[in-house]
């Protein structure tokens, strides 16, 4: 099966956590628990949004697998992840 496929089927996740892993510190990831080897476990969204963007809903959810569930519950995004070895652009428009 394609990964297309898994994808519509459920059987895969988009943020499937076993995917990528991210480094947590003063600057970034400051709402993600990780394991010893980067894996997310936990990353709290700021779902009731309020001015100080303050985490309050589990975003990490098991099912058939463990995923980061971006926009499961709310619509607007909150995926915010700062993910291992992607380097961010600074894109002016």
């Amino acid at each position: 099966e394609t990964y297309k496929g898994q994808l519509v089927a459920g059987s895969r996740k988009v943020f499937e956590t076993s995917s990528f892993t991210v480094t947590v510190d003063d600057t970034k990831n400051k709402n993600a628990t990780v394991n010893e080897d980067g894996t997310l476990n936990s990353y709290l969204a700021d779902v009731d949004t309020d001015e100080a963007y303050t985490g309050d809903t589990e975003a990490v959810v098991e099912s058939t697998m463990i995923a980061f569930e971006e926009s499961m519950f709310r619509s607007a995004p909150y995926f915010d992840l700062q993910i291992d070895g992607i380097t961010l652009l600074n894109a002016k428009f």
